[in-house]
């Protein structure tokens, strides 16, 4: 028959215990020897080693400056007593990483099989002293209640000692271990409170700054919000301004339309006024057409052979031609000529820029 899965399981961890797992890991990592937390924030502790005093914090001795200044009289608020080797029995076991949320069951079996006394004269201490990637070193203590009591007993009046709130130490090599024996101790009264307050005061520091960045927030949206009404405002001027431009590009290609068709078909009250002006008042014209550059006229003069010299000599047209011969009309005097006149293109070209200059400040002042 194959074995029941269990479905709770995820990489080889049983998910059920994953609390476990995360209420120790916050144990340790604000109430275990090794914590960064204890060792900036952990009392100093006056600890007694028969008649020897000196300062420890975090399971480690302190400057010997300070040690001096204890032995000279300074009080500290903890204090603990170092058990003498020969009432104390230590053992260093191996504990897996993923048996540490199970530690404490692993310490009871192993203080069992340790301890030689019995389970109601039983003490003890345990420690974390190392690890690696696979396992933690702990370090266990024990020793009889009785003759442990005993021995404090006589330490405390030997020294003149109140008994109160006074640690039990045992060394387990370079090690200090705590025994449980009265107690919830000063230090760690103290270190709780230390570490509420240095809690709050964080907290507080981390409102205020959330609250900083939300203020500075809401400035800037309201900032923002103002930036877009007066872009708003100056994109509606921007296509007003946008608009008269392309009516004015509009009104200008206009007039270079009418400029080119100005050039390639020149007004003919204008070239009537030129020839008005070119002919002497005993010519009249009978006939008059303009089919772009070309001109074509006739009419009747005393001189038509002066008549087409003048116009050819003029420097408006590029050409003069007759169309047929020279007559002379009956005993009038007159002579009936006929001419096809080419207009220069400059002469036109000057006129078309007359004309649209006069344009172009027509619709300039009306945009205005």
């Amino acid at each position: 028959m194959s074995e029941g899965v269990n479905q709770w399981e995820l990489f080889g961890l049983d998910m059920r215990s994953f609390g476990r797992y995360w209420s120790r890991a916050w144990e340790e990592f604000l109430f275990s020897q090794e914590s960064p937390v204890r060792r900036r924030l952990d009392e100093p502790v006056e600890l007694r080693d028969g008649d020897d005093l000196m300062l420890v914090r975090n399971g480690k001795p302190m400057a010997a400056a300070q040690n001096a200044e204890l032995h000279g009289g300074g009080d500290a608020p903890c204090r603990a007593f170092l058990i003498p080797d020969d009432l104390v029995l230590t053992r260093v076991i191996r504990v897996p990483l993923t048996a540490l949320a199970e530690l404490e069951s692993v310490v009871a079996l192993e203080l069992s099989a340790l301890s030689p006394f019995p389970a109601d004269d039983t003490v003890s201490g345990r420690l974390e002293v190392a690890r690696d990637e696979n396992s933690a070193q702990i370090a266990l203590t024990v020793c009889s209640k009785l003759a442990l009591r005993r021995w404090f007993h006589n330490e405390a009046d030997q020294h003149q000692v109140a008994r109160e709130g006074v640690e039990l130490w045992a060394r387990s090599g370079e090690h200090f271990i705590v025994i449980d024996e009265n107690g919830e101790s000063q230090r760690e009264r103290l270190y709780r409170r230390r570490l509420w307050k240095v809690g709050a005061v964080t907290g507080g520091i981390m409102l205020a700054l959330l609250v900083s960045v939300s203020l500075y927030s809401l400035q800037q949206k309201v900032a923002l919000a103002r930036v877009a009404e007066v872009a708003e405002r100056y994109t509606e001027t921007t296509r007003s301004a946008v608009r008269a431009r392309d009516q004015l590009v509009s009104a200008n290609e206009t007039i270079v339309s009418a400029v080119d068709v100005q050039r390639r078909y020149p007004n003919p009250h204008l070239e009537i006024a030129r020839l008005t002006g070119l002919l002497a008042d005993d010519t009249f014209l009978t006939h008059f057409s303009s089919r772009g550059m070309e001109l074509r006229i006739r009419g009747r003069s005393v001189d038509a052979a002066q008549v087409m010299q003048n116009l050819a000599d003029d420097p408006n047209y590029e050409s003069v031609e007759a169309l047929g011969p020279i007559t002379s009309v009956g005993n009038t005097g007159l002579e009936q000529f006929n001419l096809k006149i080419s207009v220069a293109a400059e002469a036109a070209g000057d006129r078309a820029r007359d004309n649209a200059e006069q344009s172009r400040l027509a619709s300039v002042g009306a945009g205005l």
